[in-house]
Parts: structure tokens; sequence; C-alpha cells
């Protein structure tokens, strides 16, 4: 008898002694001469055959899940040719760790599939060779690509994630551009920014409205000749601020009219959505356990806190800004850049969280509003109005909380160098100014732990403990579920890599799978299934409506379907 691939000659006589596994006088058989080497012979064969399907099917599933999944999308935002090249490169390693397993799985099964179906399997069984000797080099192909796989997963990937966050990033703005010229517009959470024509060198706007569309039935419009665009990025979070020039209210809403002008100190500012969020899957193994253990270490989760202690800041102002001027006497703690002081007075004050309105009467006494700005220590001018209020707000474009007066209603203005007075039936905000230091160093001082904390001295805003516990019962909860389900994910999947060539390989030479199709539809049944079940676990861990270890049961029951399947499959093989 000859094995078809080595061509190496077996006594048909001592081939079935060999099979039988005893010589007929009962004692333990001896290897034949030359088994190791044919051994050797058919191993290197079939290595051989599964380094190269597996690189073949390697490079055709990364190249097509790269760039229809990810280069193609962000190319069509408006990435340069350089800035696709270095995306292609950053996301390479994130779709081997994907595609790998799925490359050898299909390997394996084509490799032992064509073996089984070329009679190669019979030809090796009749020289005793056992079957699961000849399985040696898939569960060594399965092994490589689970280690393999584990290192992508929790090393590599994670850093070239961060790199082309990072290439997203800073391309934002050109990405923005790209969008106005092509479509004519930007949409933002509900919010549209269109413009007739973009100058990105002068970062410029012809032809601009700003629509607040979260209302469909009650939208809101600006609209302008020209308007100046500002981009910023704070933390992981990007910014388009527009300053409309010369701004005007086309028409409101549905009932008609028309005023003329808009609020020309204005700056809208929008939050640009991310392009690549942060999210537990771009961490890295030594990440996932120390934001584990500190969740501030997520920048969701630290601009919810920053957040949280600005309003904090803005809250105490308020506060201030109320009680002085309730107690009867003047607040003069809110300057300018410049150094101006601004003195407020007024018969009372109602307190909110970002704004305290002033009030020109309260029971029965009148006072009418009155601010008076001081130059170096001397009076400029003093505005008086019925009414008014201050307002904080914080501006990403500035990266810092700015205060407003605003006085409504017919309001004078005096000036102290003798100047005739000036009334006017509308007058322009005031500002914008500065925090007063001592509030914002309170602020300063106040650590992200004691807000997670939320003692109670903290603040008596509802609203802001709201937040806080809004942040600690789910925001955070979530994240710990994701990280917890990253972790096992990864584990799991890690496993399975060894697992599905295995099985693959077993089904291959069960069912004689030789044909790429008939491989494919094999190997597709196991490996849907973990990951489909890892998937769904990760969900379900994730959520934190649903018990963990529904969902951990989840992830890992892939595997032990798996390890069962593989199991039987090899106690079968073993008897042949």
């Amino acid at each position: 008898m000859r094995c078809p691939r080595s061509g190496n000659t077996v006594d048909a006589g001592r081939a079935r002694e060999y099979s039988n596994g005893r010589r007929r006088s009962g004692r333990p058989r001896r290897k034949l001469s030359g088994d190791r080497g044919l051994l050797k012979t058919l191993h290197a064969y079939i290595s051989r055959d599964l380094a190269r399907i597996t690189l073949l099917a390697l490079v055709a599933f990364t190249l097509i899940m790269t760039v229809f999944a990810i280069i193609e999308p962000l190319r069509k935002q408006g990435l340069g040719a350089d800035q696709v090249l270095a995306l292609f490169a950053y996301t390479i390693p994130v779709m081997l760790s994907l595609t790998l397993p799925i490359a050898a799985l299909l390997a394996a099964t084509i490799v032992y599939g064509r073996f089984a179906q070329d009679n190669e399997l019979m030809a090796c069984r009749a020289s005793g060779v056992s079957t699961l000797t000849l399985l040696r080099p898939a569960l060594m192909l399965g092994g490589l690509v689970t280690v393999i796989s584990l290192l992508l997963n929790n090393f590599v990937a994670p850093r070239m994630a961060m790199l082309t966050e990072n290439t997203a990033r800073e391309n934002i703005k050109n990405i923005a551009y790209n969008q106005l010229r092509t479509r004519g517009y930007i949409k933002i959470s509900g919010y549209l920014v269109h413009a007739d024509r973009a100058f990105p060198d002068s970062d410029t706007l012809e032809g601009v409205v700003l629509a607040d569309a979260r209302k469909s039935e009650r939208p809101a419009l600006v609209a302008a000749r020209t308007a100046k665009v500002y981009f910023t990025t704070y933390g992981n979070r990007s910014f388009l601020s527009v300053y409309p020039i010369d701004p005007v209210i086309p028409f409101v809403r549905r009932t008609g009219g028309t005023l003329p002008k808009a609020d020309s100190l204005n700056i809208y500012e929008y939050e640009l959505p991310s392009m690549v969020k942060e999210e537990p899957g771009w961490y890295d193994w030594s990440q996932l356990i120390g934001t584990l253990g500190e969740p501030s270490r997520n920048q969701e989760i630290k601009d919810a806190l920053e957040e949280i202690r600005r309003d904090l800041c803005h809250g105490r102002l308020m506060k201030e800004i109320a009680d002085t001027i309730n107690s009867g006497r003047a607040y003069a703690k809110i300057r300018s850049s410049h150094g101006d002081v601004y003195e407020i007075r007024a018969a009372g004050a109602v307190a909110g969280d970002k704004e305290t309105n002033l009030l020109g009467e309260v029971g029965g006494r009148r006072q009418p509003v009155t601010v008076t700005t001081r130059r170096d220590g001397r009076v400029d001018y003093t505005v008086t109005a019925e009414k008014g209020r201050v307002r904080v707000t914080w501006s990403p474009r500035s990266n810092t909380s700015i205060v407003d007066i605003v006085l409504d209603g017919p309001a004078v203005k005096q000036f102290s160098d003798g100047r005739p007075a000036q009334r006017r039936d509308e007058e322009p905000p005031i500002g914008p100014l500065d925090i007063p230091a001592d509030i914002q160093a309170r602020s300063d001082r106040t650590s992200l732990e004691d807000i997670y904390a939320a003692d109670a001295s903290l603040t008596s805003s509802e609203r802001i403990l709201s937040k806080i516990r809004q942040l600690k019962d789910q925001t955070i909860r979530k994240l710990i579920g994701k990280i917890k389900a990253e972790m096992h994910g990864r584990i799991a999947y890690g496993l399975s890599c060894f697992l599905l060539v295995a099985i693959g390989a077993a089904l291959g030479l069960l069912f004689r799978g030789g044909q790429v199709i008939s491989a494919f539809a094999i190997s597709v049944a196991p490996a849907a299934v973990v990951i489909v079940l890892v998937i769904m676990g990760k969900q379900m861990v994730a959520n934190p409506g649903v018990s963990q270890a529904a969902g951990l049961a989840c992830i890992w029951s892939g595997i032990a379907l798996l390890v069962a399947g593989n199991a039987v499959l090899y106690m079968h093989l073993a008897r042949k």
C-alpha cells in the first residue's frame, strides 16, 4: 500500500497488525521503521496547507471588514488620503483579532475535509496512524491563534483604537466642512447648522441658518448672512461654536411675524458627535482593571463629574448673589477680565441653579434694578431697569464659566462724565464676566471623590443631587457592567479560538468538507453560536436591569457547548 502524499510503501499485513494495536503473539506493537518520518511528513504537509489557507482567508476577511466597516464611512466624512492610510494601519490589528479565528476555523475545515475526501485519511489509518495524531497541527494552530487573539485584544488593538480616535478627533474640522460642502448642513443632536458656502481657511460661513429642530412642530430659527465658526476640543469632546454676524429671526414658529434682530452677542455652541466613542472595548487589560476600581478614569464619568462640579460652582454664585441682595446690600464681586467691577442692587432676588432673577419690587417695596460699573475705583456708568437677571453658562470654546447681567425692559444708562443719558427699549447683556475668584477657588477644592460621595453638606439642590444619584446608580453601574462583560468576553473569545479550530478540523474529517462552500457552511455554525452567545451575554452583563450572573452564564455557555462538542467528536474519532 502506498500513502498518496508521502509516497511511503507499507506492507498490508503489517499495516493490519499495526492498526489492531498488537501483534498476533499478543506482545505490544513496535513502531515500524520510518513511522517517525511518515508522521513528520504528514504534519508538515498539513501544517503548510493550514498556514497557506489561513493566511489567504485572513487577508480577504480583514481587507473587506476594514475597508467597508470603518475606512470607507470615515473617508466619506471628509478625511484626506493620508488620514485614511493612517486609519487603515491602525485598524488592521483590531480587525485581525476578529478575523483570525474565523480564518483559522475555515482553513482547518477545508484542509481536513479535503484530507478525508481524497482518501488520504483512509490510507493513513491503514498505515497505523491514528486520527488524533493527524489532528495535532490543527490543535497547534488553535493554540497559536488563541495566544495571538488574547495579545491583540488585550494589548495591541486597544492602543491602535486610541490612535484611530485621535486621528478622527484631529480631523473633526475637515469632517464638518466636508458635510457643509456636500450636504449643505450639519445635524448635531437635533440642531441643524446650514450654510450656503463654507470657507475653511477663514473659518467663515455664508448664508447661515441655525435651527433648533428638537421639536419639529415649533422650530426656532436664527439666520445671518455671515458667521464665524470655532472648533474646540475639550477632553474627548469636540465642540462647534457659531457666532452669527447681525443675525435675524426670519419667522417665529408657525404664528408668523418677523423680528428684525436676534441677540447679536450670542455664540451658539454645539457638541459634535464623536467619530470613535470611548468604550471599555478600547481599553487594554490594565486599563480595564484600573477603571473597574476607579470609574472616574473613564472620560465619560470624568466629564460628568466635572459638569457636576461646575453646577455646584454656578449654584453657589447664584445663591450668594440672592442672599446678598435680599439682605439689603449690593453685590459687588463680579469683575470683567479688564478689572472692571459691577455692583448690583435690587429690591430682591430669587436664586436658581444657573440664573438669579433680580426683582424691582418685593412686598410693596420698590427699588429699580441698578448695575453700577466701576473702573479704577471710580464710577464709569450706571444702568437702571425694572427687572433683570444674572446668568452663568459654561463655554466649551474658552473652557470657562461666563457670567452675564441681563436687564429686561426699558433701561436708562447714565454716564459719570456728563454725557446725556441713553434710554433703550432693550439693553444688550453686560458680559462676558468672570466668576468671583473665591467661589471658583472653592469649586476647585471640591474633589471628584467629594462629589461622588454626595455628602448632604455638598449642596441642597435636588437637581444636582439627582444627577449624582443617576451617575452612581446608572452610568457608573453600567460602566462597571461593561468592563466585567469585556473582561469575561475577551477570555471566553480567546479560549473559543482553540476550541473552534479543533471542532472545525474534526467536522472536516467527518463530513469531508473539502470544498470551500461546504467547509464554510460546516464551520460557520459553531462560530456563529459562540459569537452570538458572547455578544448576548456581554449585553446582559452591561445592562443594569439584568442579573450579571445570567449574563456571565450566557457568555460561558458557548464555551461549554464547544467543550462538549469537541469531547463528543474526538471520542468518536478516537474509536476509529
